[in-house]
């Protein structure tokens, strides 16, 4: 497996490619800017199976690098690996991020390092119709990773940025901090990783966690709904 990471801090740079070499063997291809990205690697490397990137860079962001791989290399996936996942939704680049390549995904940063590894993983694993030693294809009704998504809430038509988690075909867990909803009103959900079974629908609250119990998390379970 061969990974473009591109990022303008060296350290993250370095910090992930030890975190995805310790996994499995791959070969991670380092850049620190767009256009190094773009006019010197990727014109002149083949066979780079994934591209991760940040998005906030000098000289151009992540969307022109994306724009590039999109009219090039459209079957390559583009993970966004970003600490503003919201720019998904708010850059046009994006509009159909998820529909020009079933398998783009975007990671909020940081990232734990078995969650970053899993996720690029199993990306690869799908794209490539392949297994990878220690990643595992998902072969279960609950998918085991965390994904970053955007939660609207229609009783106050407000939308949160966070993180769900315990992901099933019926419903999910989503981590809250504050301003818990109440049960059984009603959510409109986009799960921020094109490689999901239901990437976009509504769902319904059943019950709310507001206070963490021993080691549980504070958030509200949905059911998805037609």
């Amino acid at each position: 497996m061969r990974i473009l990471l591109v990022d303008d801090h060296d350290d993250i740079r370095d910090i992930y490619e030890i975190f995805l070499t310790s996994y499995f063997k791959c070969d991670i291809i380092q850049a620190d800017s767009v256009v190094t990205a773009a006019t010197e690697i990727l014109k002149n490397t083949k066979n780079i199976d994934i591209i991760v990137s940040d998005y906030h860079m000098p000289e151009a962001n992540g969307g022109v690098l994306y724009t590039y791989v999109k009219k090039y290399l459209p079957e390559t996936p583009f993970i966004l690996f970003s600490s503003n996942i919201g720019i998904i939704e708010t850059d046009v680049v994006f509009k159909n991020f998820f529909k020009d390549n079933p398998y783009n995904s975007v990671i909020s940063k940081p990232c734990p390092a078995d969650e970053f590894a899993y996720i690029v993983g199993n990306i690869y694993q799908e794209s490539n119709s392949c297994l990878l030693k220690r990643i595992y294809p998902r072969k279960h009704d609950r998918y085991n990773m965390v994904v970053d998504a955007s939660i609207k809430f229609t009783a106050n038509e407000q939308t949160k940025y966070t993180k769900v988690m315990n992901l099933s075909n019926g419903g999910m867990f989503v981590r809250l901090d504050d301003q818990f909803p109440k049960p059984n009103s009603f959510v409109e959900y986009n799960l921020l990783s094109g490689n999901l079974n239901q990437p976009h629908g509504r769902g319904i609250i059943r019950w709310v966690r507001d206070k963490k119990a021993n080691f549980l998390l504070t958030g509200c379970g949905v059911e998805f709904i037609q």
